[in-house]
């Protein structure tokens, strides 16, 4: 939990973000079935919070799918349906993850595949991941030359 301490908009290395990768399942054994919407949606939108996109979107599909069914004194919310549940979620995703700071790779094999995000949302994620690659490259080209050499 310790390597969760960055900033949200912070890269972090993979070996970080594998490490981190059983906190959603452990969370979502231990409290995400009493997670409101109120405390999911404070949470996703606390700018300040210590950890990357990919977490959030995750730790937000964890709640859609999580099992509410054991809980006794259940809040209305626990009583909505996988449906709505997600419904709530892709509000959430749209209004507070940063889709361009997720790795392509991850929009592809990760969020991708919810259904929580629109098809126009993640080709502006992909193509914000385009152009950036494309700046990068260009920069990259301007600070070693255009490659021809010139006889004088």
């Amino acid at each position: 939990a310790g390597s969760l301490l960055l900033q949200r908009n912070q890269k972090r290395t993979t070996t970080e973000a594998e490490s981190d990768s059983s906190i959603v399942p452990q969370l979502q054994q231990d409290f995400l079935p009493y997670l409101s919407t109120g405390l999911l949606e404070t949470i996703v939108a606390d700018e300040d919070i210590m950890t990357e996109e990919i977490m959030l979107f995750q730790l937000i599909y964890a709640w859609v799918n999580c099992d509410c069914s054991g809980i006794d004194n259940k809040s209305e919310e626990q009583f909505w349906t996988r449906n709505e549940r997600a419904e709530f979620a892709s509000t959430l995703v749209r209004q507070y993850i940063h889709l361009d700071r997720i790795d392509p790779e991850q929009l592809n094999k990760v969020v991708e595949p919810t259904g929580l995000v629109t098809t126009e949302l993640l080709l502006e994620a992909y193509k914000s991941h385009t152009l950036s690659t494309k700046t990068q490259e260009d920069q990259q080209r301007q600070n070693t030359g255009n490659g021809n050499i010139c006889d004088v």
